[in-house]
């Protein structure tokens, strides 16, 4: 299938590209309207505690001094894949577009602004040996 082959190629700019706009428009533009990988995707909730702690330095520092806390986790997992992808809705109306590769524990968090730049951010992951922990670190922002 195609979009096999789209995700490999997403995979290498997620982890190499200077611009995150890049990333994410590759997605929403050659990844999220193709029917073949929407019907590969299904509900996913195993580990919505782990994106919510990855992500909760994100909402510290996008919104400092503010509490804004995830609402609600809408993801999906593409089948047979390490690929995960959806929306988080926050406790101020936000939302977020996110997508992650569990194999290699990088993704790109958008969050979208109506006025003034729209913020991407490249996130990471890493497990801890000794504990067996998951420690979320933000690698680059660029606003677009």
């Amino acid at each position: 299938m195609a979009y096999k082959n789209k995700l490999e190629e997403l995979k290498k700019i997620t982890v190499s590209s200077k611009e995150l706009s890049v990333c994410m428009e590759y997605f929403l533009e050659q990844l999220s309207g193709d029917p073949d990988f929407n019907k590969e995707g299904v509900k996913y909730t195993t580990r919505n505690d782990f994106y919510k702690t990855l992500l909760k330095p994100i909402l510290e520092n996008r919104y400092s001094g503010k509490k804004v806390s995830i609402a609600k986790c809408y993801l999906m997992q593409i089948k047979e894949s390490s690929f995960v992808h959806g929306i988080f809705s926050l406790s101020n109306g936000s939302l977020i577009n996110f997508f992650f590769f569990e194999d290699i524990y990088v993704g790109i968090v958008y969050i979208p602004n109506l006025v003034g730049n729209s913020d991407y951010y490249r996130l990471t992951a890493w497990t801890s040996t000794k504990d067996n922990t998951v420690s979320p670190t933000i690698i680059s922002r660029t606003a677009h």
